[in-house]
């Protein structure tokens, strides 16, 4: 059986935060943020997700959410990227 769920939405950024990054001059944060309003524009997915789709996501989030993730640097050593 599908399942058709909504992901909650991207948190968007205070003008404070936006602000501050160019002023700092972080072009690590400003690429961030392009990339970030890109995905927004992104054509709404309209297939279903499965029952097990929906369970890799949630997982995906409570991993993110309880922080076990991985450094770019750490997946690079690890892919050899």
């Amino acid at each position: 059986m599908a399942v058709k769920t909504a992901l909650p939405a991207p948190p968007v950024a205070r003008r404070t935060e936006v602000s501050e990054t160019r002023s700092s001059g972080t072009r690590r944060t400003a690429a961030r943020r392009a990339a970030y309003e890109r995905l927004l524009n992104l054509p709404e997915e309209r297939e279903e997700l499965s029952e097990e789709g929906v369970r890799a996501l949630q997982e995906g989030i409570d991993d993110f959410k309880a922080g076990r993730t991985f450094t770019r640097e750490e997946i690079e050593r690890e892919f050899g990227a």
